[in-house]
């Protein structure tokens, strides 16, 4: 019994020895790819002047970053409008008297990662500016 047991032993003992022990000072480090989860309850307001007031909640992951902001107008790609660390943006139209756009958002993390993009939400802006038609003058009429 004796002579099994150191046997038992030398067969762990070996086994332990072969098995390449690690360092307990080293680190292994694991890639972050996982994107933060898609920017929920996208809504948008239509205030004067040309502005679209953009809103949503906030991402509670740990390692988010930022939003990345984009914008459709009609016969061109998605561009990114402009990336923020809050949950809301105010973007000012200038220029033509009618718009047709459509905005969409998503999260970046830390590390780059990036989010699906919300549901597309579209505005239409109608200019406030006023317009005023060009007046042959030489007939000696006022402006007025």
């Amino acid at each position: 019994m004796q002579r099994i047991l150191t046997l038992l032993c030398l067969v762990a003992l070996f086994a332990l020895m072969t098995s390449g022990c690690s360092d307990s000072n080293s680190i292994t480090s694991v890639e972050d790819t996982t994107p933060p989860a898609t920017p929920l309850g996208l809504v948008a307001h239509v205030g004067g002047d040309g502005e679209v007031k953009l809103l949503w909640a906030d991402n509670t992951e740990l390692d988010f970053a930022a939003y990345n902001v984009y914008r459709h107008e009609y016969n061109q790609d998605f561009a990114l409008l402009e990336s923020t660390e809050t949950s809301h943006l105010v973007d000012t139209v200038e220029g033509a008297s009618l718009h047709n756009l459509s905005y969409c958002i998503t999260a970046l993390d830390h590390t780059g990662n990036e989010s699906a993009m919300t549901q597309t939400i579209q505005v239409i802006i109608e200019s406030s500016e006023e317009h005023y038609t060009e007046t042959n003058w030489e007939d000696g009429g006022i402006p007025f």
